[in-house]
């Protein structure tokens, strides 16, 4: 058996599947010669004696999530091994069984690949009305209030016209004059042309994107990690709560800044949990670091507040109601 004491991803290929060499990364724990380092059960059965990964472990079958255990309780110690359910006819084959120790444990992993077209769509379902969601849209007394239909002064760079107690940025995008880091953040929006892909965003800390995008009824096909409500390359949304282009939408954002020592070392990841028209479509997610395009980005030291920026990207995209709480 092998103990685990850390936070390990572990890799292994069973039954019919194939796999010419081990990563070089990995270390191998079973190459197909020899079984040093496991121990056999009476009658040649494996059998899993105790396991735990990590705070959080993630299975994915053939590149697609089946499982995810978040902020496991138990224990961060205990054995690794195969297991054959006694009783069943079934005959299991395993090889090339992969192990790495994740150096730094605080830091999220992602095993799907980024922008994977294969990648589920979340299931579609009917957001909350306007008016039972009346209260939510009202700031409350602490707030910020960075838009409410008459002016830009809170705002700067990029073009920008306002009309009609809406907001519609230009090239350049808009950011705001203050910094900020944990905050709850309420923003209305609306694609202005409903045959457009309304591909825009809000990035927190200027780098961390809730992507924005013609998603009812999946109108303009984009990967998963891309839909509106996805954080942007990381997570897809939990399901579609998206409206019709041409209707006002809702995002309802915590987030939760990430966290460094002294030395630039990550001591905590930052965090978002996003309702979408009332619908939660992100649950307390764990960043891997800023939001990009084809790539995740590691997570540098960065200053302790930075400013909310709303992107163009080519589409209209327009916007209400701003306004934002610091935590």
């Amino acid at each position: 058996m092998i103990r685990i004491a850390t936070v390990l991803f572990l890799s292994a290929l069973f039954t019919l599947d194939t796999r010419s060499n081990a990563v070089d990364e990995f270390s191998s724990l079973f190459d197909s010669k020899t079984l040093d380092g496991w121990t056999a059960l009476p009658g040649g059965q494996w059998a899993v004696v105790d396991g735990a990964i990590g705070g959080d472990v993630t299975v994915t079958v053939n590149g697609i999530t089946t499982a995810r255990l978040k902020d496991d309780p138990g224990s961060r110690e205990g054995l690794l091994g195969l297991q054959l359910h006694g009783g069943q006819k079934m005959h299991v084959l395993f090889k090339d069984l992969e192990i790495k120790e994740i150096t730094n444990p605080v830091q999220p992993v992602i095993l799907e690949k980024i922008h994977d077209p294969s990648r589920p769509r979340p299931q579609a379902v009917g957001p909350k009305s306007f008016a039972s969601l009346e209260p939510s849209r009202k700031p409350p007394e602490e707030a910020v209030i960075l838009f409410d239909g008459s002016g830009l002064e809170l705002w700067e760079k990029g073009e920008c016209v306002v009309k009609a107690g809406m907001m519609e940025p230009g090239p350049g995008g808009l950011t705001t004059r203050q910094p900020f880091s944990d905050c709850r953040l309420h923003v209305e929006w609306r694609i202005a042309d409903p045959e457009s892909h309304g591909n825009s965003g809000v990035y927190l800390m200027n780098q961390y994107e809730v992507q924005i995008y013609n998603s009812h009824d999946n109108h303009s096909e984009i990967y998963a990690d891309g839909m509106a409500g996805a954080i942007y390359g990381q997570y897809p949304p939990l399901v579609n709560a998206c409206r019709p282009a041409g209707e006002w939408e809702m995002f309802d954002i915590v987030f939760t800044a990430p966290d460094f020592d002294a030395s630039g070392k990550l001591t905590r990841p930052a965090t978002m949990t996003i309702h979408q028209n009332g619908i939660l479509v992100q649950d307390h997610v764990a960043l891997t670091g800023p939001t990009d395009h084809q790539t995740r980005p590691p997570y540098r030291r960065q200053a302790d507040k930075m400013p909310i920026y709303l992107q163009y990207h080519g589409n209209r995209v327009q916007f209400r109601n701003i306004w934002i709480v610091q935590q």
